[in-house]
Formats: structure tokens, C-alpha cells, sequence
């Protein structure tokens, strides 16, 4: 779990709540460890996450903060709900704020239609002359290096010509 979101449940244990609200607290603790990690999934990852992902994940991380408020309202401890952090309405404001933000600009991101080229295929900071080498065949644009198989950087006939190559 990453670090910034372990320390709003550090200070609580069970045995500091009244025995009618470990239910509820229980149920509470589930559903944010899988908040943390599909809020984890859609921030953290290393690969790219489509923003329909992201959407059922903040949609499902409303939905479990929703589900813990419940839970205690159900057995009429509302009380207990300002003292866990991690339900509080401004999270709430959070979660609903980053969904619409998301919708916007996945929605943006699609009306694009991906990258746009120019007719003959390049982006317009391509000038004409890295044009024209790109065009050309790759046969007139043959390398005229041979790079050494031993990683050395040169190869045995030019060793003589350059030894300090």
C-alpha cells in the first residue's frame, strides 16, 4: 500500500472502538484496502491505464466509501463517521471532482482522434530536407559502419587505420 494513504488508519485499532462498531469499522477497513489499490492502479501504474479504467475505479472507490458510511448509519452510529478520515465528505468531493475531471478528458482525448499528420504522412516540425531522407530507400541510405561484435566499438580491419578508436 503506498506510504501517503497507510497513516489514515494508523492511529485506529479495534480494540479502541466500542464492540457494536467493529462490524461496521471491519467492513470499513476491507473496502478502503481495495480503495487504495484501484486508486493505486489508476495513479501509480507504469503502464497506460485507458480512461474507462479509471473511471470504474473512482467510480468504485465513491461507491466503497458510500458502502462504509452505510454501514454505520445501518446500526444507527453515525456518530462514528466524522472520526474515520477516510469517509469524510471532502473525499467524497475528491472522488466525485477527480470523476468528472476524468470524463472530461477522456471525452477531450477521443475528439482528437489521435495525432494529426500531414498529407503526405509528417508532423509539420519535420522540414523538408528530414523529409525527403526519410522518403528515400533504404538502399541508398546504407550504413557505413560496421560496429564490433565484441562491444569494443571497433572493428578488426579498422584497428590498424584508427587504434585509438
Amino acid at each position: 500500500m503506498p506510504k501517503r494513504f497507510t497513516n489514515l488508519h494508523q492511529p485506529w485499532t479495534l480494540g479502541q472502538l466500542i464492540h457494536e462498531s467493529k462490524g461496521p469499522w471491519t467492513d470499513c477497513m476491507e473496502v478502503f484496502e481495495d480503495t487504495i489499490s484501484q486508486l493505486s492502479r489508476s495513479t501509480g501504474s507504469t503502464s497506460p491505464v485507458s480512461f474507462d479504467d479509471t473511471q470504474t475505479w473512482l467510480s468504485a472507490a465513491l461507491a466503497n466509501q458510500q458502502s462504509c458510511i452505510n454501514g454505520f448509519n445501518e446500526l444507527n452510529l453515525a456518530s462514528h463517521i466524522p472520526s474515520l478520515p477516510f469517509v469524510s465528505y471532502n473525499m467524497s468531493e475528491i472522488l466525485s471532482n477527480s470523476l468528472a475531471i476524468n470524463k472530461f478528458m477522456g471525452g477531450a482525448t477521443k475528439s482528437l482522434g489521435g495525432r494529426k499528420l500531414l498529407s503526405n504522412g509528417f508532423p509539420k516540425w519535420v522540414s523538408p530536407n528530414d523529409r525527403k531522407l526519410l522518403q528515400s530507400p533504404s538502399a541508398s541510405s546504407q550504413a557505413n559502419l560496421v560496429v564490433a561484435q565484441d562491444g569494443s566499438g571497433i572493428t578488426r580491419p579498422y584497428r590498424k587505420r584508427w587504434p585509438l578508436l
